[in-house]
């Protein structure tokens, strides 16, 4: 494979370069999060003692299980599921390193099925013209998307012991150090999402949902007092969206088969 063929679907646009640069931006936190050196991201004392508290980190885990939940149901609602599954296990290895690492083999094992799962399917339909709006990954998607979505709500309510299954996800889910790395993992997948958008060339549909998907997240950092980052989500989101929807009308970007 060259450098040319993967890159051959690029739509180029300005959600395309936006998703390259908070791509780029969420693989960076993402290694900072997951080796535990978010210290380096911190900028003033109200973000300090937001990540030494664990209730903020169980709500901020929640906000980025919401924005993996808009955007699987982008890719329903939008035709590209199968270039998104191609991604999406990619994005699944941090997730499943952190949890076979802290001792939770069941969890991790699951999710690495989930990866192989999607996958396939991903692949399988690789070579079909054009894009089935239903098939495999489609529905994988519709599953995922609508438990990403409750398991959010029950984090963002601070509702996590109701899926609690263990003593072992008892204790982690109170370690500030895992659930850091946690969030570090699904940031992860968020880069690993945006850079599917650009190399698959469906930013424009991405770009109207990343912008819904980040509303709990600004709303938990309006509420906890970070005004700084929220006000700096807001306005990303609201550029996302205007430029999202101001191509809306245009020819319909590539959909990755």
């Amino acid at each position: 494979m060259t450098f040319r063929s993967l890159t051959s679907d690029i739509e180029w646009n300005v959600p395309t370069i936006l998703f390259i640069f908070l791509g780029s931006t969420c693989a960076l936190a993402s290694g900072l999060l997951l080796s535990n050196n978010e210290a380096k991201i911190i900028q003033d004392d109200t973000e300090q003692r937001l990540m030494a508290d664990t209730t903020f980190l169980v709500r901020g885990l929640g906000s980025e299980v919401a924005m993996l939940a808009a955007l699987m149901w982008c890719s329903v609602l939008n035709g590209h599921s199968r270039a998104l599954a191609r991604w999406f296990p990619v994005g699944l290895i941090p997730n499943i390193w952190m949890k076979l690492a802290a001792g939770m083999e069941s969890a991790g094992k699951t999710n690495l099925v989930i990866g192989l799962v999607v996958l396939y399917f991903g692949w399988a339909g690789k070579s079909a013209t054009p894009a089935k709006r239903f098939d495999g990954a489609t529905i994988l998607f519709i599953i995922l998307g609508s438990m990403s979505a409750l398991v959010s709500g029950l984090l963002l309510s601070n509702n996590e012991a109701k899926f609690v299954q263990d003593d072992t996800e008892a204790r982690l889910f109170a370690d500030n150090a895992f659930l850091v790395r946690a969030i570090g993992s699904e940031v992860a997948m968020l880069a690993a999402i945006a850079w599917c958008s650009v190399l698959n060339g469906h930013s424009r549909a991405v770009a109207r949902w990343w912008a819904v998907g980040l509303l709990p997240n600004i709303w938990i950092k309006f509420a906890a007092g970070a005004e700084g980052g929220a006000k700096t989500n807001l306005a990303i989101s609201l550029v996302l969206l205007c430029f999202g929807w101001a191509g809306k009308a245009a020819d319909p970007a590539k959909k990755a088969a």
